[in-house]
């Protein structure tokens, strides 16, 4: 049984979201959109929600629209789960029994289980209350046995959750008390004659060293004289274990150690960051595999950041082992190397605005197979981390990206933090990439020349619809005749071949500059190396940033900044 959807509303910073799941979801979006939020108010349902007259939430887990709001006066939180059988009979009669009187046909005849969690402030009772129900294929909260605790321990015993949360500390989650780690340290597995046996090897070997071990033999022979003060009965009094006599005790020591580069053996709490949380996460599958799950459920893994502290490279190959994983997982990441190797219709874009939430997703079939072979290519494997970027500034190749990107450093434009990303388009599909935006909610902004750019103002036009003018822009005939007229003629006045025909025209007129760029060799000049002199000038203030770039680049970071 795979969770579905997910309708979260007036839950923290959510205030009403509706999210449809995969077998693996990846969540992305920047800090306080509400991923984690998102993930919490699943495991409130399936891993802590016990009974009705349970206070489940905090008061600031209820949504506050305003700095005057206080929580007893937020609407309620609603938590809406739904699972929906992929396909008529597929799910198999042992498991229709094992959720009788709560699973329901719906208008295709496929099963569905809608679980609904509710609480507010109550002003009979003074306090938060707590309502479960589940609903029939209408909505409606159901009767008789499904309010019964036994129909909530159905579905939690069915889809058990598990959580993961970013800091993984080794010394914590492998130390006897650790969730995990814990589960393997029992000796319940080990036959009693066994048991016997071990401990007294284990206490034959303790004697041994304490006899040979003259300082901790000294120690006890002192503490020993503790006899003349206070009566411990028959036999000694103190006992000293160097090692574990007892096998919980020893069990409970058990230590991970992993290979150093030099052959040396080093404790997992004792390795690199990056080491201990992948270590962590290894321990977590090892834990899902050896639990005793009910045979017919479906783990659900919610895990933040599984990328956390690890090189590019193991970022690259971490989503096999996150996939490898049990049941249905629900992965929060900030990675753009992790998205490289996921698929993009699996991802789930997370965006802040104006204090609201939205999730946003490519749509299936909304991309040709053309089209995903590009985006693939050019953006998900190479330059996954445009998909956290709040604007796209589309343009057409290097030239235009290092004039802009260095332009904005000579006006103290700060694009990073802006959110404004340069997306250059010539080698893929300028449709597509706008299509893309459109769908995941990034904000773009598309500059082409006026003379080679018509073909993609069109496909832009296109794409996009009747607003298109507001995005795109064409500025210039061609970016270098644009510089020429605009301070820096002569950076391309010394690059021209004494080899072709010089101006004749007036100069500064713009029929000088055509002679001047069509005087440039072809296989020396480069035209990127020409615009990043223009920015280098830019930049030392000897020449000013041209006006319409500015304006340019003021228009991305106005778009990044819009809260619509």
């Amino acid at each position: 049984m795979q969770l579905t959807n997910v309708r979260i509303r007036n839950y923290r910073c959510i205030r009403d979201i509706s999210i449809d799941l995969d077998e693996t979801t990846v969540l992305i979006g920047e800090n306080n959109s509400g991923k984690t939020a998102f993930l919490h108010a699943i495991r409130a349902c399936l891993g802590e929600l016990r009974s009705r007259s349970a206070r489940l939430f905090h008061e600031y887990d209820y949504h506050l629209p305003d700095y005057e709001s206080s929580p007893a006066d937020s609407a309620p939180i609603e938590i809406e789960l739904s699972f929906v059988e992929p396909e008529q009979g597929s799910w198999n009669d042992d498991f229709i029994q094992a959720v009788d009187h709560i699973a329901v046909l719906d208008s295709s005849d496929r099963y569905r289980i809608r679980f609904r969690l509710k609480s507010g402030f109550d002003q009979q009772t003074d306090d938060f209350s707590v309502e479960w129900d589940f609903l029939d294929a209408g909505g409606n909260a159901l009767t008789g046995s499904a309010r019964a605790a036994a129909r909530l321990n159905a579905l939690q015993r069915m889809v058990p959750v598990f959580y993961l949360p970013a800091l993984r500390e080794a010394a914590v989650h492998f130390g006897p008390r650790g969730r995990f780690w814990r589960n393997f340290l029992s000796e319940s597995g080990i036959p009693e004659d066994d048991r016997k046996r071990f401990e007294r090897t284990f206490s034959e070997l303790n004697d041994e060293l304490i006899a040979t071990h003259k300082p901790l033999k000294d120690v006890r022979s002192r503490l020993e004289d503790a006899r003349k003060v206070m009566d411990f009965g028959t036999g000694d009094a103190v006992a000293v274990d160097a090692l574990p006599t007892k096998l919980f005790s020893l069990l409970s020591r058990t230590q991970v150690s992993l290979k150093s580069p030099s052959g040396a053996k080093i404790p997992v709490d004792r390795q690199g960051e990056g080491t201990q949380s992948l270590a962590v996460l290894l321990l977590f599958g090892a834990f899902l595999r050896s639990q005793q799950l009910d045979p017919l459920a479906n783990p659900i893994t919610a895990l933040e950041e599984p990328e956390a502290h690890l090189h590019p490279s193991a970022i690259r190959a971490l989503m096999q082992v996150v996939a490898d994983l049990p049941g249905q997982k629900l992965v929060s990441s900030h990675s753009g190397d992790l998205l490289a190797s996921v698929d993009i219709r699996s991802i789930r874009r997370f965006v802040r605005s104006d204090g609201n939430i939205s999730v946003h997703r490519i749509r299936p079939d909304s991309l040709t197979s053309d089209e995903e072979r590009k985006f693939d290519f050019h953006v998900r494997r190479s330059r996954g981390e445009l998909l956290f970027a709040r604007c796209w500034l589309l343009v057409e190749g290097e030239t235009e990206t290092v004039l802009l990107s260095g332009a904005a450093e000579a006006l103290d434009y700060d694009l990073e933090r802006e959110g404004v990303r340069c997306v250059e388009f010539a080698q893929t599909d300028v449709g597509m990439l706008v299509n893309v935006a459109d769908q995941l909610r990034i904000e773009w902004y598309c500059v082409v020349d006026d003379d080679k750019g018509k073909s993609y103002a069109r496909s832009v036009r296109k794409q996009h619809g009747d607003d298109t003018d507001a995005r795109l822009v064409l500025p210039y005939a061609n970016v270098e005749r644009f510089l020429c007229e605009n301070g820096f003629g002569d950076i391309y006045v010394s690059r021209m071949s004494s080899q072709k025909s010089q101006p004749s025209a007036p100069e500064g007129t713009a029929e000088y500059w055509q002679q001047v760029l069509a005087a440039l060799p072809k296989k020396s000049y480069s035209k990127p190396g020409a615009a990043l002199d223009a920015v280098l000038r830019m930049k030392a203030k000897e020449t000013p940033v041209p006006e319409l770039l500015r304006s340019i680049l003021d228009r991305a970071i106005e778009l990044a900044r819009k809260r619509p």
